[in-house]
């Protein structure tokens, strides 16, 4: 819920499925956000 503190390991795809970014690609450490808080793109608040 908005406000909380997560954190995730993502993989963004383009539509022919090549990685564009991931956690893997970012050293391998899950990020962290706060949930509304309009930290990342606009998925991430969404899901």
């Amino acid at each position: 819920k908005k406000g909380d503190i997560i954190k995730v390991e993502y993989e963004g795809r383009l539509e022919d499925r090549t990685i564009f970014d991931s956690t893997e690609l970012q050293g391998g450490e899950a990020i962290k956000f706060e949930v509304g808080a309009r930290m990342l793109i606009k998925g991430f608040d969404e899901s």
